[in-house]
């Protein structure tokens, strides 16, 4: 599946309508100055491949009115569009691109390596489920991982009691039957890609048995 024509009305840096052909080939270099549009034509793909969005959230600052919209072309003379009523990730073609879309800023890989302040190492798991894998649904619960995470992690913090964990313990074992699904789906998807290189090279992911546990406050 190529993109070959994206239209962009009202969408962040893009007041008005405006239309862009995407050249055939396998790279694309996109370069201009800032503020020119760069970051938004970025985010209108990287969102249109991502489980449904407000597009609301990304209209132009300047528009009032509610038509601000993304219109995609295939190569195979599909059309898919992304509004207030509508949104490309209900297609099937757009539901398996999203699964091996490489969609990461600067910002992004800086994070594999920064260290925050305070901190003696980089947070893989946050920059997991925050980043890396945070508009993937966990299969069994259908939330967003990073919706969910934050559920658990705000009633880890309750007072404690025999229902509380009970609760926690159920949303965890939850949480870690999608997460496993899911990465193991993702190595999967992730190592044929690589085949296409040429390259003797392959990911794994290595979790732990029992994934994310539960350990209450000592009361003290």
């Amino acid at each position: 599946m190529k993109i070959t024509k994206i239209t962009l009305n009202n969408f962040q840096a893009f007041k008005y309508e405006c239309t862009i052909e995407l050249p055939k080939g396998k790279n694309l270099l996109l370069y201009g100055e800032n503020g020119s549009g760069k970051s938004s034509l970025f985010q209108a793909l990287n969102l249109c491949l991502a489980p449904a969005t407000a597009i609301g959230e990304h209209k132009n600052i300047f528009v009032t009115t509610n038509d601000n919209s993304v219109k995609l072309e295939i190569d195979d003379s599909s059309k898919l569009e992304w509004d207030e009523t509508s949104h490309p990730y209900t297609q099937a073609i757009i539901v398996e691109a999203s699964k091996t879309k490489g969609f990461l800023d600067y910002r992004s890989l800086l994070e594999t390596h920064f260290v925050h302040r305070g901190k003696t190492n980089v947070n893989v798991f946050d920059l997991l489920i925050t980043t890396l894998i945070a508009n993937i649904e966990n299969p069994v619960t259908h939330k967003l991982f990073p919706e969910e995470w934050r559920t658990i992690d705000i009633e880890s913090i309750r007072r404690r009691s025999k229902s509380l964990t009970e609760r926690i313990n159920a949303l965890l074992s939850d949480f870690n039957s999608g997460l496993f699904a899911r990465l193991t789906e993702l190595e999967t998807k992730t190592n044929d890609i690589l085949k296409l290189f040429d390259q003797n090279v392959s990911i794994k992911f290595s979790l732990s048995e029992k994934g994310l546990t539960y350990n209450p406050p000592i009361k003290r």
